[in-house]
Protein backbone atom coordinates (compact mmCIF):
# COMPACT_ATOMS: atom_id res chain seq x y z
CA UNK A 1 0.00 0.00 0.00
CA UNK A 2 1.06 3.61 -0.60
CA UNK A 3 2.60 5.20 2.50
CA UNK A 4 1.52 8.83 2.83
CA UNK A 5 4.02 10.91 4.86
CA UNK A 6 1.55 13.27 6.53
CA UNK A 7 3.40 15.48 9.00
CA UNK A 8 6.80 14.06 8.03
CA UNK A 9 9.17 16.84 6.98
CA UNK A 10 12.53 15.03 7.14
CA UNK A 11 13.58 14.14 3.61
CA UNK A 12 16.00 11.38 4.64
CA UNK A 13 13.40 9.70 6.86
CA UNK A 14 10.84 9.91 4.06
CA UNK A 15 13.13 8.36 1.47
CA UNK A 16 14.50 5.66 3.77
CA UNK A 17 10.95 4.81 4.88
CA UNK A 18 9.87 4.48 1.24
CA UNK A 19 7.03 6.95 1.61
CA UNK A 20 5.21 8.52 -1.31
CA UNK A 21 7.06 11.59 -2.57
CA UNK A 22 5.99 14.07 -5.26
CA UNK A 23 9.30 14.78 -6.97
CA UNK A 24 10.21 18.49 -6.65
CA UNK A 25 13.81 18.04 -7.75
CA UNK A 26 13.27 19.26 -11.38
CA UNK A 27 13.00 22.77 -9.90
CA UNK A 28 16.57 22.69 -8.54
CA UNK A 29 18.24 23.85 -11.78
CA UNK A 30 15.86 26.81 -11.84
CA UNK A 31 17.09 27.86 -8.39
CA UNK A 32 20.67 27.80 -9.66
CA UNK A 33 20.00 29.48 -12.99
CA UNK A 34 22.11 32.61 -13.50
CA UNK A 35 19.43 33.94 -15.83
CA UNK A 36 16.76 33.81 -13.12
CA UNK A 37 19.05 35.23 -10.43
CA UNK A 38 17.36 33.25 -7.66
CA UNK A 39 20.06 33.50 -4.98
CA UNK A 40 17.96 34.83 -2.08
CA UNK A 41 14.44 33.48 -2.19
CA UNK A 42 11.32 33.96 -0.09
CA UNK A 43 8.84 31.11 -0.63
CA UNK A 44 5.35 32.03 0.60
CA UNK A 45 2.66 29.35 0.66
CA UNK A 46 -0.21 28.30 2.97
CA UNK A 47 0.42 25.93 5.84
CA UNK A 48 0.58 22.14 5.36
CA UNK A 49 1.66 22.41 1.73
CA UNK A 50 5.13 20.88 2.20
CA UNK A 51 7.44 23.89 2.65
CA UNK A 52 9.48 22.27 5.44
CA UNK A 53 9.89 19.06 3.44
CA UNK A 54 11.05 21.10 0.45
CA UNK A 55 13.68 22.78 2.65
CA UNK A 56 14.79 19.40 3.96
CA UNK A 57 15.16 18.05 0.42
CA UNK A 58 17.28 21.04 -0.58
CA UNK A 59 19.34 20.74 2.61
CA UNK A 60 20.19 17.12 1.84
CA UNK A 61 20.97 17.97 -1.79
CA UNK A 62 23.32 20.89 -1.13
CA UNK A 63 25.05 19.75 2.08
CA UNK A 64 28.71 18.95 1.43
CA UNK A 65 28.62 16.63 4.44
CA UNK A 66 25.95 14.44 2.83
CA UNK A 67 27.79 13.82 -0.42
CA UNK A 68 28.05 10.08 0.24
CA UNK A 69 24.27 9.85 0.79
CA UNK A 70 23.34 11.25 -2.61
CA UNK A 71 22.70 7.93 -4.36
CA UNK A 72 20.75 6.47 -1.44
CA UNK A 73 18.49 9.52 -1.02
CA UNK A 74 17.99 10.71 -4.59
CA UNK A 75 18.07 7.52 -6.66
CA UNK A 76 14.90 7.34 -8.75
CA UNK A 77 14.30 11.09 -8.61
CA UNK A 78 14.83 13.40 -11.59
CA UNK A 79 17.86 15.17 -10.11
CA UNK A 80 19.79 11.92 -9.69
CA UNK A 81 20.24 11.70 -13.46
CA UNK A 82 20.58 15.49 -13.88
CA UNK A 83 22.84 16.71 -11.02
CA UNK A 84 23.72 20.40 -10.96
CA UNK A 85 27.16 21.98 -10.42
CA UNK A 86 26.28 22.91 -6.83
CA UNK A 87 25.28 19.43 -5.68
CA UNK A 88 26.68 18.78 -2.20
CA UNK A 89 28.88 21.89 -2.48
CA UNK A 90 27.72 24.09 0.43
CA UNK A 91 27.86 24.35 4.19
CA UNK A 92 24.20 24.25 5.19
CA UNK A 93 22.77 26.25 8.09
CA UNK A 94 19.11 25.62 8.95
CA UNK A 95 16.99 27.76 11.30
CA UNK A 96 13.37 26.98 12.23
CA UNK A 97 11.58 29.93 13.83
CA UNK A 98 8.28 28.12 14.44
CA UNK A 99 8.86 27.44 18.19
CA UNK A 100 9.44 31.06 19.26
CA UNK A 101 7.61 32.10 22.44
CA UNK A 102 5.15 34.95 21.88
CA UNK A 103 3.18 34.83 25.14
CA UNK A 104 5.95 35.79 27.56
CA UNK A 105 6.68 39.31 26.34
CA UNK A 106 9.73 40.66 24.58
CA UNK A 107 12.24 39.00 26.90
CA UNK A 108 10.90 35.51 26.14
CA UNK A 109 10.71 36.26 22.43
CA UNK A 110 14.31 37.51 22.31
CA UNK A 111 15.53 34.55 24.37
CA UNK A 112 13.88 31.90 22.18
CA UNK A 113 14.94 33.67 18.97
CA UNK A 114 18.54 33.61 20.15
CA UNK A 115 18.23 29.97 21.24
CA UNK A 116 17.11 28.99 17.74
CA UNK A 117 20.05 30.84 16.16
CA UNK A 118 22.59 29.57 18.70
CA UNK A 119 21.31 25.99 18.37
CA UNK A 120 21.54 26.15 14.58
CA UNK A 121 25.04 27.61 14.66
CA UNK A 122 26.19 25.09 17.28
CA UNK A 123 25.01 22.20 15.11
CA UNK A 124 26.69 23.85 12.12
CA UNK A 125 30.02 24.12 13.97
CA UNK A 126 29.91 20.49 15.08
CA UNK A 127 29.20 19.20 11.56
CA UNK A 128 31.74 21.30 9.68
CA UNK A 129 34.78 21.75 11.94
CA UNK A 130 36.71 19.11 10.02
CA UNK A 131 35.79 20.74 6.70
CA UNK A 132 36.65 24.28 7.87
CA UNK A 133 39.10 24.05 10.83
CA UNK A 134 38.81 27.79 11.54
CA UNK A 135 35.29 27.14 12.84
CA UNK A 136 36.82 25.68 15.98
CA UNK A 137 37.75 29.22 17.07
CA UNK A 138 34.10 30.26 17.02
CA UNK A 139 33.08 27.05 18.77
CA UNK A 140 35.40 27.93 21.65
CA UNK A 141 33.76 31.36 22.02
CA UNK A 142 30.17 30.29 21.39
CA UNK A 143 29.13 30.74 25.03
CA UNK A 144 30.21 34.39 25.05
CA UNK A 145 27.59 35.54 22.55
CA UNK A 146 24.25 36.93 23.72
CA UNK A 147 22.83 38.49 20.54
CA UNK A 148 21.78 36.59 17.41
CA UNK A 149 23.09 39.27 15.06
CA UNK A 150 26.52 39.33 16.72
CA UNK A 151 26.78 35.55 16.56
CA UNK A 152 25.74 35.48 12.92
CA UNK A 153 28.21 38.24 12.04
CA UNK A 154 31.03 36.27 13.68
CA UNK A 155 30.14 33.16 11.68
CA UNK A 156 29.89 35.07 8.41
CA UNK A 157 33.23 36.81 9.00
CA UNK A 158 34.92 33.44 9.46
CA UNK A 159 33.35 31.99 6.33
CA UNK A 160 34.19 35.13 4.33
CA UNK A 161 37.81 33.96 4.42
CA UNK A 162 36.98 30.39 3.42
CA UNK A 163 36.41 28.78 0.05
CA UNK A 164 33.32 27.12 1.52
CA UNK A 165 30.18 29.24 1.65
CA UNK A 166 26.86 28.99 3.47
CA UNK A 167 23.52 27.98 2.04
CA UNK A 168 21.05 29.30 4.65
CA UNK A 169 17.56 27.85 5.12
CA UNK A 170 15.06 29.68 7.33
CA UNK A 171 11.75 27.93 7.94
CA UNK A 172 8.64 29.76 9.23
CA UNK A 173 10.32 33.17 9.14
CA UNK A 174 7.04 34.96 9.92
CA UNK A 175 5.40 32.48 12.31
CA UNK A 176 6.02 34.55 15.43
CA UNK A 177 5.02 37.81 13.71
CA UNK A 178 1.69 36.40 12.57
CA UNK A 179 0.99 35.08 16.06
CA UNK A 180 1.83 38.42 17.66
CA UNK A 181 -0.50 40.31 15.34
CA UNK A 182 -3.31 37.78 15.65
CA UNK A 183 -3.03 38.10 19.45
CA UNK A 184 -3.29 41.87 19.23
CA UNK A 185 0.33 42.50 20.29
CA UNK A 186 1.02 45.24 17.75
CA UNK A 187 3.29 47.13 20.14
CA UNK A 188 5.59 44.17 20.73
CA UNK A 189 5.64 43.43 17.00
CA UNK A 190 6.73 47.00 16.22
CA UNK A 191 9.45 47.00 18.88
CA UNK A 192 11.20 43.86 17.63
CA UNK A 193 10.98 44.27 13.85
CA UNK A 194 11.36 48.02 13.34
CA UNK A 195 14.09 50.56 14.06
CA UNK A 196 16.74 48.88 16.19
CA UNK A 197 14.64 45.79 16.95
CA UNK A 198 16.58 42.53 17.24
CA UNK A 199 14.79 40.89 14.30
CA UNK A 200 15.72 43.76 12.01
CA UNK A 201 19.32 43.63 13.29
CA UNK A 202 19.51 39.89 12.61
CA UNK A 203 18.46 40.25 8.99
CA UNK A 204 20.82 43.21 8.60
CA UNK A 205 23.64 40.84 9.58
CA UNK A 206 22.53 38.44 6.85
CA UNK A 207 22.63 41.30 4.36
CA UNK A 208 26.28 41.88 5.28
CA UNK A 209 26.92 38.19 4.60
CA UNK A 210 25.50 38.45 1.10
CA UNK A 211 27.76 41.40 0.41
CA UNK A 212 30.91 39.64 1.63
CA UNK A 213 30.10 36.48 -0.31
CA UNK A 214 30.02 34.28 2.80
CA UNK A 215 26.29 33.71 2.32
CA UNK A 216 26.06 32.15 -1.13
CA UNK A 217 22.37 31.31 -1.18
CA UNK A 218 19.33 31.74 1.04
CA UNK A 219 15.90 30.13 0.97
CA UNK A 220 13.23 31.39 3.37
CA UNK A 221 9.72 30.03 3.85
CA UNK A 222 6.63 31.62 5.36
CA UNK A 223 2.94 32.20 4.81
CA UNK A 224 2.74 35.96 4.22
CA UNK A 225 4.89 38.94 3.16
CA UNK A 226 3.92 40.95 6.24
CA UNK A 227 7.37 40.76 7.89
CA UNK A 228 9.21 41.93 4.75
Amino acid sequence: PMRIPYGLSNFAALRKGRYFYADKTPFIPLLESHESGFHYLLFLRPRRIGKSLLLSMLEHYYDVGRREQFDALFSGLWIHEHPTPERNAHLVLTLDFSPLAVSGGQEALERTFFEVVRGGVEDFLIRYQDTVPDLRRLDERLGTYRDPDALMMALLRLLGRSERKIYLFIDEYDNFANRLLSDGQQGLYDSVVRGTGFVRSFYAALKVGTGSGALARMFITGVSPILL
